[in-house]
């Protein structure tokens, strides 16, 4: 939840001088119902049982952390290729 990064940011921003930029990768349950048969998770360590990934990813689906933006990208709309990209941009726009 909020809590575990509040601590974080307070240990890496105020604590080490660090800086903390958010990215949520987000997916419709529809697609990662698709994704999660894919044999190609197993290697990756990923999920590979559905119900257990719902279980996981249920409880932080609608979670944003609204004290500081952050990008979110859709990846069942973007690459992997895609959201490095993006991900790349937002943090050359940060610093």
């Amino acid at each position: 939840g909020s809590g575990f990064i509040d601590k974080l940011i307070r240990i890496v921003e105020k604590n080490n001088k660090g800086k903390v930029f958010l990215v949520k990768l987000d997916c419709p349950l529809n697609v990662l119902k698709k994704r999660v048969a894919n044999a190609s998770r197993k290697k990756q360590n990923k999920l590979t049982c559905y119900d257990e990934l719902v279980k996981t990813y249920a409880p932080y689906k609608n979670e944003v952390y609204h004290k500081r933006k952050s990008l979110i990208i859709d990846t069942s709309q973007s690459s992997p290729e895609q959201s490095a990209k993006k991900i790349i941009a937002y943090l050359n726009e940060k610093n």
